[in-house]
């Protein structure tokens, strides 16, 4: 129990399984990029993905939950390493901004803050991302495509 067992419907099982894993390492990635337009997109397709998945009778939210917490898991470096390079490229833009002028001002206390921003998301621990991820997609599953959850998505 838990997987898609209809045998003839393997590859249906396999691209469902792969879109899901991809739209939570891409949620968790926006979500510690604090790029909102995009998490929001992204967990609206992972909540209709998580749904259609969760029609099956052989599926149980535990079974979806645990796949997007075993991508986000695997993911998670590399969603730090991008986080670093995102603030790299703040600080070189920053570094080349006319800061007496009024607008290079502004533009660089901007680079500054978005900079404070991303290095506190590399210190939000990775359960804490995760359990942000899976209740955004759990309660929009529910409340925009009426899946059935049984479970509740955190304790």
């Amino acid at each position: 129990m838990g997987t898609l067992e209809k045998k003839d419907n393997s590859p249906v099982k396999e691209a469902f399984n792969d879109l899901i894993q991809a739209q939570s390492a891409r949620a968790m990635h926006y979500l510690l990029l604090h790029d909102q337009n995009n998490y929001d997109n992204e967990i609206n397709k992972l909540a209709q993905s998580c749904s259609n998945v969760l029609q099956q009778p052989t599926i149980t939210s535990d079974f979806v939950v645990n796949l997007m917490e075993k991508s986000m898991t695997s993911s998670y470096l590399e969603a730090l390493k991008n986080i670093q390079h995102t603030i790299e490229q703040c600080k070189e833009k920053k570094d080349k901004i006319v800061v007496n002028s009024f607008y290079g001002e502004k533009e660089a206390a901007s680079l500054s803050k978005r900079i404070a921003v991303l290095e506190k998301s590399k210190t939000i621990a990775p359960p804490v991302i995760m359990e942000q991820v899976v209740r955004d997609v759990l309660t929009q599953a529910v409340d925009k495509y009426n899946s059935v959850i049984d479970r509740p998505p955190y304790p």
